[in-house]
């Protein structure tokens, strides 16, 4: 089966990419392309007996902090079977580990204004 994930942003994955769900690889990235929003569009290649619903979401994700990336697909519920070529429509991109940071580093910066502001 052939489904379609578009993200803003698609960094750290590539052409041969694990695709898994529940942890368990179940295919592999197959195309990468730019859409006319310079959105990353990915063509996904699933293993056959696999069968995702037309509310499966797909997000990037990393095997621990500096590890691999991969997509992760999240079964969702719906009632109706997503069809070979159809698009993932709910998708989650990667966060990237500079913007981690950024966040740990300036709610740490908060904590601290607070801590300061409350010993006065």
């Amino acid at each position: 089966m052939l489904c379609l994930a578009r993200f803003a942003r698609a960094d750290g994955i590539a052409v041969d990419s694990e695709v898994r769900i529940g942890g368990v690889r179940v295919g592999r990235v197959i195309r990468q392309e730019l859409d006319e929003h310079n959105r990353a569009v990915l063509t996904l290649g699933l293993d056959p007996g696999v069968v995702l619903d037309n509310q499966a979401s797909a997000s990037i994700a990393t095997d621990g902090l500096f590890g691999a990336k991969h997509i992760d697909i999240e079964l969702g519920g719906g009632e109706a079977e997503l069809v070979s070529g159809g698009e993932i429509a709910f998708t989650e991109p990667a966060m990237l580990i500079e913007d981690l940071l950024d966040l740990i580093l300036s709610r740490a910066r908060d904590s601290r204004a607070k801590g300061a502001a409350g010993g006065k």
